[in-house]
């Protein structure tokens, strides 16, 4: 016997065609139909009815049903693993408290719930006061709750606090909100199935490693980024802070397609007397240590896709990391329409201006950029391939989809399960 968990997308779905059959058929077009009442056709089944009015409702009722037969049934049963693919993934997702991570993990969110899975947002109050502040909807999406924690900042961080403190609080306060959280949902029968973390806040990580839970990095930038990163961190940091400055350099890295110029670089690699680039630089350090002491090979899941950034995702070996392609993560208001698909309809030109010796930019340089992205029937070309790329991405049985389902199937063998 197999049940499987649909999700309140799909659901939604069904009861829409049920809705729309009872109530919108046309009697002419379909002849005389003699329903019975509504009322009566979701009674209880002993009393004649379907028993379910959600379809929702029918499903979980199934899941119990087969969960029951199994415990009852020992000798038809099969391992444990099968019992525990019928419930439903819980999934925890800690972002960097910056709206450069929030938005992204957010959009991520909505994709994992879209999977029937419960997604757990753990943030600071004050992140939280932000969200609901801005929020254009009262209401919360199915399947989506937030886990608050105090940061000691909950009014948020202004200039002029101390960086130091901010961030050690933040340690203090995200570690122990995601013990809490995967310990309580141990205790209720509702394990976590994994942990999502952006970057800058990797002590994450080793959290869920001490607690026995999966976890992987969430990357909001492009693959390219990650992998420059990771060289830097990984052989070329004194070649790059030796020679950025100079106008003539350029760097190949392993595996990427362009020479990159000091000005390609992060500027984080440059200047690292600023306090705060100083920080910035050495949490990146810590986020690529804390990869490297995984005892099984790091997950990297990418707001990037394979076909924009096909040399990227394979410039690391995948004994060193794992890199998935699950994006792009980008806000549905930003095309102005509901969701998934059409988020890929914007899109977005680019061109850098150069500047000149002292550093400065010229009226006659941005004229030039200015003509070159709104006339260059090329760029708008390349415009239009990745936009119809996007959407491909995006698609049911995109490689949002195939990628994530590869993600999940290593999560399971990593804890044992053999999943439909």
């Amino acid at each position: 016997m197999s049940t499987n968990l649909l999700s309140s997308g799909i659901c939604k779905d069904l009861d829409g065609l049920v809705h729309k059959f009872w109530w919108e058929s046309n009697p002419k077009a379909w002849g005389y139909l003699a329903l019975e009442a509504w009322k009566d056709i979701y009674k209880p089944k002993v009393l004649g009815g379907i028993g379910f009015r959600r379809f929702k409702d029918m499903n979980l009722a199934l899941i119990a049903r087969a969960g029951n037969w199994l415990t009852q049934t020992p000798t038809h049963a099969p391992p444990l693993a099968t019992i525990t693919a019928m419930k439903q993934r819980r999934y925890i997702i800690v972002p960097f408290p910056a709206q450069g991570h929030i938005n992204p993990s957010l959009q991520f969110s909505k994709r994992l719930i879209g999977t029937g899975a419960e997604v757990v947002f753990v943030i600071p109050i004050s992140v939280h006061r932000r969200i609901m502040k801005n929020k254009t909807s009262t209401s919360t999406p199915d399947g989506l709750s937030f886990f608050l924690y105090s940061d000691s900042f909950d009014d948020g961080f202004k200039p002029g606090d101390d960086l130091h403190r901010y961030l050690s609080e933040l340690r203090r306060g995200s570690k122990q909100a995601v013990s809490d959280l995967i310990n309580s949902s141990a205790k209720h029968g509702r394990p976590v199935t994994c942990v999502f973390y952006s970057l800058c806040v990797q002590w994450i990580a080793e959290t869920a490693r001490e607690l026995h839970v999966p976890s992987a990095l969430l990357w909001v930038e492009p693959a390219t980024l990650f992998c420059i990163y990771y060289y830097f961190f990984h052989g070329y940091e004194d070649e790059i802070k030796n020679n950025i400055n100079d106008p003539s350099y350029s760097l190949e890295l392993p595996g990427l397609p362009l020479k990159l110029t000091g000005r390609d670089l992060p500027s984080l690699m440059e200047d690292t007397k600023s306090e705060n680039n100083w920080v910035q630089i050495n949490m990146f350090r810590e986020q690529f240590e804390v990869l490297d002491k995984e005892t099984k090979t790091p997950r990297v899941l990418v707001n990037s896709f394979g076909a924009l950034e096909p040399e990227a995702f394979v410039s690391i070996s995948d004994d060193q990391v794992k890199l998935f392609g699950i994006g792009p993560l980008i806000q549905s208001s930003f095309s102005g329409e509901k969701d998934h698909e059409d988020q890929s309809k914007t899109s977005f030109r680019g061109l850098r201006v150069k500047a000149n010796k002292e550093g400065i930019v010229e009226r006659d340089e941005i004229k030039r950029c200015l003509e070159l992205v709104m006339g260059d029937d090329e760029i708008g070309r390349n415009a239009n391939k990745w936009k119809d790329l996007d959407r491909d991405a995006l698609k049911a049985g995109g490689t949002f989809d195939k990628n994530f389902k590869a993600f999940l199937d290593e999560i399971d063998q990593e804890k044992g399960h053999f999943l439909d």
